[in-house]
C-alpha cells in the first residue's frame, strides 16, 4: 500500500515538474531563440603557396538554416545584443571560372558569435560576427572524351568574420571573409602548392516569425 502511494506521489510530482519545465522552456524559447533561413553567394579562390597568389576561382550559391540564441539580458522580446549562432549550410555545385571541367559543392556546420552594436539602452541594427565551421567539400572532375567524371572529397576547417545589417525586423544582409586551414584542393598530385581557400560571402537571412516557437510573438 505504501509503495503504491509513493508511486502515485512520484507520478504527480513528475507531472508538475514536467509541466513547469515545458512552460519555462516555451518562455525561454520565445524570448531567446530566433530561427532564420538564408541564401549565400560565395566567391572562393585557392591560394598558391609557391606563387603567393590566388587561382581556381569558384562561385557557388548555398542555402542556410541558422538559429540565434541570446547570451545577454533580454528584458523585452528581441532586446538582446549578443547571440550564439549555430548553422548548417548546403551549396549547389559551382563551376570553376577558368576550368569548366571542375565543379565544387559543399556541406558545412558551424557556429558564430554575433554582437549588435549598442549605445546605452539602444540596440543598433548593425552587427559584427566571427566564428568557424567544418566544411565537407565535394570536387567533381570531368575527364575523358565522353565527359565522364569522378568525385573527390576533402574536409576543411574555416574561420570567418563579417558584418551585417538588420532591417524590417526580420531581414538581414551581411558580408563576410573566410579563410580555410586545410589543403582543400581535390588533388595534391596535380598541384601540391594549393593549400588553402579564401572566400568572400554576401548573404541574406529571413526570420521565421511563423514557426512553432514564434507564433504571435511579433
Amino acid at each position: 500500500m505504501k509503495k503504491k502511494i509513493m508511486i502515485q506521489r512520484s507520478i504527480v510530482f513528475l507531472s508538475i515538474l514536467s509541466t513547469s519545465t515545458l512552460y519555462a522552456q516555451e518562455n525561454w524559447r520565445s524570448q531567446h531563440v530566433k530561427w532564420h533561413l538564408g541564401f549565400n553567394y560565395n566567391n572562393s579562390k585557392l591560394i598558391d603557396a609557391k606563387e603567393n597568389s590566388f587561382t581556381h576561382e569558384i562561385e557557388k550559391v548555398s542555402g542556410v538554416l541558422s538559429v540565434d540564441v541570446s547570451l545577454s539580458e533580454n528584458d523585452v522580446f528581441d532586446s538582446s545584443d549578443l547571440y550564439l549562432q549555430p548553422y548548417f549550410e548546403v551549396s549547389i555545385p559551382g563551376e570553376a571560372k577558368y576550368n569548366t571541367n571542375l565543379k565544387l559543392s559543399s556541406y558545412a556546420g558551424g557556429i558564430n558569435l554575433k554582437k549588435h552594436l549598442s549605445f546605452g539602452n539602444f540596440k543598433s541594427n548593425i552587427y559584427l560576427f566571427t566564428g568557424g565551421k567544418i566544411e565537407y567539400l565535394v570536387w567533381n572532375i570531368k575527364s575523358g572524351k565522353n565527359g565522364s567524371g569522378y568525385d573527390n572529397t576533402k574536409i576543411d576547417y574555416i574561420f570567418s568574420a563579417g558584418a551585417g545589417f538588420l532591417f524590417l525586423n526580420q531581414l538581414e544582409i551581411f558580408a563576410a571573409y573566410s579563410r580555410g586551414l586545410s589543403k582543400s584542393y581535390y588533388s595534391s598530385v596535380v598541384n601540391d602548392n594549393l593549400y588553402a581557400m579564401s572566400s568572400f560571402t554576401i548573404g541574406l537571412r529571413i526570420g521565421l516569425s511563423k514557426n512553432w516557437w514564434f507564433i504571435n510573438k511579433y
